[in-house]
């Protein structure tokens, strides 16, 4: 029974013996070692820009109503990201610069149950609170 038991520790202690010793760190070895220096040898245009965001300036004109109007105003990009969100009167004008990221290209612009869209040209965005009403269809009689 102990030659058992010694065979059996000797294999076990042979059996760790190589693992041990197969288990040495090498170097790593490519075919074709690079250096690389960086984003300085790329080429860049001089007038690249590099912002992630831009400002976009909007011009609430206030509508004066008899009773004061309170709601809240919602600024989203065009797949419904929120940009802002705050409380104001419908009778009040105020000047609002927003920070999107640069991808965004259309703002839209909800105020209750108002709600208006804008392209991004770079000019401010001048949002009222009037509803283009849609023109009459031709009412004309022929005689």
């Amino acid at each position: 029974m102990k030659r058992k038991i010694h065979a059996g520790l000797g294999f076990m202690l042979m059996l760790s013996m190589i693992l041990l010793v197969s288990c040495v760190k090498e170097p790593i070895r490519f075919l074709n070692p690079r250096v690389d220096d960086g984003v300085g040898g790329l080429p860049v245009p001089q007038d690249f820009n590099w912002a992630m965001t831009q400002n976009v300036p909007i011009r609430v004109s206030g509508l004066k109503t008899l009773v004061p109007i309170r709601n809240t105003m919602v600024i989203s990009d065009e797949n419904g990201n929120l940009i802002l969100k705050r409380q104001n009167q419908m009778g009040e004008n105020y000047d609002i610069l927003v920070s999107v990221p640069i991808t965004t290209k259309r703002l839209v612009i909800t105020f209750g149950s108002i709600s208006k869209s804008f392209d991004i040209t770079g000019d401010t965005i001048d949002f009222d609170y009037l509803i283009p009403i849609p023109e009459a269809a031709d009412t004309e009689t022929a005689e």
